[in-house]
């Protein structure tokens, strides 16, 4: 259940144009967080080479993230390990295009790599073999 009462007001209208799949309206509502916020916004780095800021949270359980891969000068951090994620998510391009690469694990005993999964708690992952 989102509690609207406590939102953000430009978080709610992303979140609107979200479910309405509405790109301007996202763009719009997000030009305006920045322009309220701009004083308390740090992009953190993702070892994809990405930045992304957290624009809040819709409910309980869920939250918005800005994930920012234009111009971003950052190469992806060669010793990350292909992971998948122990949540759900949803992605909507508001500019550009996103590529989901899927792969499948097969056993090689001749192999140099390992896969991960990802464990979440306390907003920390932990990558685990």
């Amino acid at each position: 259940m989102v509690s609207y009462k406590y939102m953000d007001k430009d978080v709610l209208n992303i979140n609107r144009g979200f479910i309405t799949r509405d790109s301007e309206k996202i763009y719009s509502s997000l030009l305006s967080y920045i322009i309220n916020n701009i004083r308390k916004i740090v992009f953190q780095k993702h070892p994809l080479g990405f930045k992304y800021f957290k624009l809040g949270k819709i409910s309980n359980t869920e939250e918005f993230r800005l994930h920012f891969w234009i111009d971003t000068n950052e190469n992806q951090d060669n010793e990350l390990q292909i992971h998948d994620h122990s949540f759900n998510f949803e992605s909507f391009v508001v500019y550009g295009i996103l590529k989901n690469t899927k792969f499948k694990s097969k056993k090689d005993i001749s192999s140099n790599g390992y896969i991960y999964n990802v464990k979440f708690r306390n907003e920390k992952s932990r990558l685990v073999l």
